[in-house]
């Protein structure tokens, strides 16, 4: 596994964009529940119906709304978004003191090559050189939120079979619940910051940082 200097190297490997063409995915019938590093697509489980490739109006509406309150509800501090980041600071804030030092910053994005400390420093708002809870909830809503922005290309607000990486194509076609959690074969930005949340949260875990 290779990290990146930039943050989003999770980001890429599991959502990385591929140049696929096929928009007629298999999909799956059933929920797959096994642990994401045993994932495989087993093309004769599935049904013959089609992947969405885009969010109708109504799904587009929808969407915003929901959007909209989840963001209301992460500022007030009761948001799911927001509690399962507080659960990846906890995670890594090994000093148990309320902020994370470069150290530490660097192991909860996964971002172990960034040296030069640009994505800390960005991360750090009021200059005191650790980043609080409120600033890194902040940060990694921003920095995923930029990520979905970049891979979406479609303009409905949703990622695709065909804007998702591959290990991201197996859970959206098994419509997995991890990635895709009301299994309408598209993931919508909610559904991607909390994939990639708990994601690294698992990675760190196996790697024992």
């Amino acid at each position: 596994m290779s990290f990146s200097v930039n943050g989003n190297n999770v980001v890429n490997q599991i959502f990385g964009n591929q140049n696929t063409t096929n928009t007629s995915q298999p999909v799956s019938t059933s929920t797959n529940t096994t642990p994401m590093a045993g994932d495989s697509v087993n093309v004769a489980s599935y049904s013959t119906a089609p992947l969405p490739t885009s969010a109708n109006t109504f799904k587009k509406i929808s969407n915003s709304v929901n959007e909209m309150f989840s963001n209301v509800a992460d500022k007030l501090g009761f948001g799911q978004t927001r509690k399962l980041i507080n659960q990846e600071f906890t995670q890594v804030d090994n000093s148990k003191n309320g902020s994370l030092n470069f150290g530490e910053f660097n192991v909860a994005t996964l971002n172990l090559l960034d040296f030069t400390g640009s994505e800390f420093a960005r991360a750090d708002k009021n200059g005191d050189r650790s980043v609080d809870q409120k600033e890194y909830v902040n940060y990694r809503k921003e920095q995923l939120s930029n990520a979905f922005d970049r891979k979406e290309t479609s303009g409905d607000n949703h990622l695709n079979i065909n804007e998702v990486g591959f290990i991201g194509q197996q859970l959206l076609a098994n419509r997995d619940v991890r990635l895709d959690a009301n299994q309408d074969g598209l993931v919508n930005k909610t559904e991607f910051t909390r994939s990639v949340v708990k994601g690294t949260m698992n990675i760190r875990d196996f790697l024992g940082l």
